[in-house]
């Protein structure tokens, strides 16, 4: 089945009609539990979703922005009519693909019915609540986390370590031998542009949460030491030239 992916006022009305019919079946009907489905997040939201050859939704979720100064994007909705055929799980992954990708989540965080843990463990998601109540059924809170390449990460990091050490230790002999730091300044905006850019602080981040190696050398991830060191080249240019 092809997942089709569309923001909410990208919906037909037979589209959006075919989504709320099939949630309302398994949600209110199936489930034998009567909540508010319309809750005024689907206009925000980006739905996935996918036919099935009698004209139904075979499966649908939904995806919007919880948390935008944390980048915490959130999935629900997550409903399929059809069991055994891998449905759940290509339609989770789309679902966590749009939140990366179209919203940039850092995280992506979720409720889910305790007997569907199993389910989204498989694409990443952790528990990170107790067992809680949601209209008479048992849930847990689950996130992911956006999966990152360590070993770009380090990559990047020990390259803009090279060049920071080689940017100061020019610096240093400024007085002496002006024209090599004036021959480094290609290698120094690389450094600046690394600073003010977000491979800094995702690197950062990393750094933070204590999953970058132990031994690598890591001070150009110094707010300070960097910051410092780009303002010191500055005032060196302006008195060279």
């Amino acid at each position: 089945m092809e997942l089709i992916v569309k923001h909410f006022d990208e919906l037909s009305t037979k589209e959006l009609y075919e989504i709320l019919k099939t949630r309302a079946e398994i949600f209110v009907v199936e489930q034998d539990c009567v909540y508010q489905d319309l809750d005024d997040k689907d206009q925000d939201a980006i739905h996935v979703f996918c036919w099935n050859d009698k004209g139904r939704v075979a499966g649908s979720l939904r995806v919007f922005m919880k948390d935008e100064e944390n980048k915490v994007a959130q999935i629900g909705r997550v409903v399929t009519l059809e069991h055994g055929k891998g449905l759940g799980r290509k339609l989770l992954k789309k679902g966590v693909e749009v939140a990366e990708r179209s919203f940039d989540a850092d995280r992506i965080y979720l409720e889910a019915q305790k007997y569907a843990i199993g389910y989204y463990a498989k694409e990443g998601f952790e528990v990170t609540s107790d067992e809680f109540l949601e209209d008479g059924i048992p849930h847990v809170q689950m996130e992911r986390r956006r999966r990152v390449d360590i070993e770009a990460a380090v990559a990047r990091i020990t390259a803009m370590e090279e060049i920071l050490d080689e940017a100061l230790r020019r610096m240093d002999a400024a007085g002496e031998r002006p024209q090599d730091l004036l021959d480094y300044q290609y290698e120094v905006k690389e450094l600046s542009e690394y600073y003010t850019g977000p491979d800094w602080k995702a690197d950062f981040a990393l750094d933070e949460d204590g999953l970058l190696p132990k031994d690598l050398k890591r001070g150009v991830l110094s707010e300070d030491g960097i910051y410092d060191a780009l303002e010191r080249n500055k005032e060196l240019l302006e008195r060279i030239r």
